[in-house]
């Protein structure tokens, strides 16, 4: 069996990869997907978006494409792969990306696990803020996702998606769509 894990941001990243370096845990594959997704056009062109964005405001030439990973994590599911991604049900981009995986694997892959850092402790904001020591714990609260919650977590991004709305936030647990201004 071979585990592909998916996180939100580099700093998750970080966490697992000294995580696993620490365990002595060899072979293993992560991937950042840091797609931002709670925030502008989901619809068209996000990655176009993204640019325009750090442009304006941080005067940064956004030169990441997450199309890329998507490609590179296609390209590494076997029969045998199963996806684990690390979610968080407290934060906005951390879940949107759950939302968007679930979507974009559900054709592609039979076995997807979800780790919502949030179940280890409820004021675990996300995966980001973990110390690697403490990942093994945190992986207690792994789940696979049924065939059913996979297809509604994609519904849920296909009719985000159908919004398009400019911001995307979680409040009580639920997505809600929203204007910035």
């Amino acid at each position: 069996m071979k585990i592909i894990d998916i996180c939100e941001n580099f700093s998750a990243l970080g966490c697992l990869k000294q995580y696993y370096e620490k365990n002595n845990i060899k072979n293993y594959t992560i991937f950042a997907l840091e797609m931002h997704l709670s925030i502008g056009d989901i619809k068209n062109n996000h990655l176009g978006f993204l640019e325009k964005l750090y442009q304006k405001y941080y005067d940064y030439n956004y030169t990441y494409n997450y199309n890329d990973i998507l490609k590179e994590i296609s390209n590494n599911i076997t029969n045998h792969t199963v996806i684990r991604i690390w979610s968080s049900k407290k934060n906005d981009d951390d879940y949107m990306l759950l939302l968007f995986l679930c979507n974009f694997l559900k054709d592609r892959i039979n076995t997807i696990n979800i780790v919502f850092s949030s179940d280890y402790n409820e004021l675990q904001y996300s995966i980001n803020f973990l110390d690697y020591k403490k990942v093994n714990d945190v992986l207690k609260y792994e789940k696979k996702l049924s065939k059913d919650e996979i297809e509604t977590y994609a519904k849920k991004w296909n009719k985000l998606v159908e919004i398009n709305s400019e911001l995307r936030t979680l409040e009580n647990g639920e997505v809600k769509s929203k204007k910035i201004f």
